[in-house]
């Protein structure tokens, strides 16, 4: 098999849909690669960040005419009424936005940046995307920004290093959410890893600085040994 090689920028693109009516999601930009400036091998997302300002309006417009919408016009036609998160991995190449990825559900980390960000009640939206009625609200969006910062088990993606105690060495600010994805409570009450991605740390502030301030400022309240995550999360948007 041949295929195109896209080069450009990879968004995750995400909406909700009751299988007629579109509601974006603000989009994604993931970082894929394990170690700083991209390079190392590829996981299941060390990072995120959102909103991505590479997707323009005109650009995300472009996405939903001729990637989303024609998505959920061959379901239709192959009598299947799609309803619930539709995600696509966009890459923004020369000639225009090109899907990679497309995938019935939350992007990770993608949603863990991109629902923080959510103003109108989740379940108020969900309920529109079962009962038809999605274009009878109004998805609103905080003008805002969310960061998400992965720690990992020093030899993830190859293995999985179980079993290491995890420390929080101070409070977390507030804004703060943590996500627990690799970890589980010992029989005595001790928080360990279980391995690979062991939790995602999500800082919300009024811009991009300001979130990623946050978010890194909770990576250095935890510990555990061998702990590691990329120090450059938001950096290509910052100028760093």
């Amino acid at each position: 098999m041949i295929e195109e090689r896209l080069v450009g920028q990879e968004l995750s693109v995400m909406a909700f849909t009751d299988g007629d009516s579109i509601a974006m999601m603000p989009a994604v930009a993931n970082y894929k690669r394990l170690y700083d400036n991209d390079t190392g091998p590829t996981t299941g997302g060390m990072g995120a960040y959102a909103p991505a300002p590479a997707l323009t309006p005109g650009l995300a417009d472009q996405v939903r005419r001729q990637i989303i919408e024609p998505i959920l016009a061959g379901l239709q036609e192959d009598r299947c009424c799609f309803k619930g998160a539709l995600y696509v991995g966009v890459v923004l190449a020369q000639d225009g936005p090109s899907a990679v990825e497309i995938n019935a559900r939350f992007g990770d980390p993608g949603a863990q940046v991109a629902l923080p960000l959510l103003e109108t009640d989740l379940l108020e939206v969900l309920e529109a995307c079962v009962d038809g009625t999605l274009n009878q609200i109004e998805v609103r969006w905080r003008k805002a920004a969310a960061v998400a910062v992965v720690l990992a088990t020093n030899g993830y993606p190859e293995r999985l290093d179980p079993g290491l105690p995890i420390f929080q060495t101070a409070d977390l600010p507030d804004e703060v959410i943590v996500f627990h994805a690799g970890t589980r409570y010992t029989d005595n009450g001790t928080l360990v890893t279980t391995g690979g991605r062991v939790l995602t740390l999500i800082g919300t502030g009024p811009d991009l600085p300001a979130a990623v301030a946050l978010a890194y400022s909770a990576a250095r309240c935890m510990h555990f040994d061998g702990m590691h995550y990329r120090t450059d999360i938001g950096a290509r948007v910052l100028g760093g």
